[in-house]
């Protein structure tokens, strides 16, 4: 099944070609930890904001910024990435998890039904296919188009954003 409108892209080169020699992550971390919002088998409306939540100690302390990624692990196209936010804020807030509100659009991924997806945490400027840090969990992004047939901005696949 191909994405006339996936958004899936190259990332962008990165300034670290190795994983960081000087900071390993805990056992915890290595194995899923990092992540804690959206949780496995969750499903997400995707016309309603999203917050993503990670645990910034299972990155270097130095990190001050990461790279989002939405991954659809399914897909055999070239890229495997939906979407993207860079330059994300790494700071543990309350509860001492790191989080951001994002915004899904359905027409990432041609306004159907649902999307299998995952994210990937990585720091700024690092290729997710380059960090010892797992891909988070899989979960469900679901979209149900508006009963009175209205088709909103998010989820037209006729525009290029």
């Amino acid at each position: 099944m191909g994405f006339a409108t996936l958004h899936a892209h190259k990332a962008k080169s990165s300034k670290h070609l190795v994983p960081r020699a000087d900071f390993t992550p805990s056992a915890a971390c290595l194995a899923g930890a990092l992540y804690t919002s959206p949780t496995a088998s969750a499903s997400v409306d995707s016309l309603q904001p999203l917050t993503i939540q990670w645990d910034p100690s299972c990155l270097s302390p130095d990190t001050a910024k990461v790279d989002i990624h939405l991954i659809a692990p399914w897909y055999e196209g070239e890229s495997t990435e939906i979407y993207s936010w860079l330059g994300i804020e790494n700071k543990a807030g309350d509860g001492g998890k790191a989080q951001k509100q994002v915004t899904l659009m359905p027409k990432w991924w041609n306004a159907t039904a649902e999307v299998r997806v995952q994210l990937a945490i990585v720091e700024t400027g690092m290729l997710p296919g380059m960090t010892s840090l797992p891909a988070g969990p899989v979960w469900k992004a679901t979209y149900t188009a508006p009963a009175d047939g209205s088709v909103p901005a998010s989820a037209q696949t006729d525009s290029s954003t």
